[in-house]
């Protein structure tokens, strides 16, 4: 969807943050009830920071992986 490309500079960072967290925990059924003018903002800030948030994620499970590769090879190593 090209979220990485959004300008959402005209939105302070900890504005995004808010809307973001406003979003998370509510239903589908509450968010058909927004007004779109509120609920969009809402969600591209959501789509953002869930791309931000991901994306740590899955880089802390590659360096949990890399970190495992490495004790491994130094063991290997070690026992050679």
């Amino acid at each position: 969807m090209g979220a990485k490309t959004w300008e959402l500079s005209v939105i302070s960072s900890n504005r995004q943050k808010r809307l973001a967290n406003a979003v998370r925990p509510d239903s589908n059924t509450h968010l058909k009830r927004l007004n779109p003018v509120r609920l969009y903002p809402m969600l591209v800030c959501f789509l953002r920071e869930s791309l931000l948030d991901i994306t740590d994620i899955i880089l802390a499970m590659f360096c949990d992986y890399w970190q495992q590769m490495i004790n491994k090879a130094k063991k290997s190593l070690d026992i050679y």
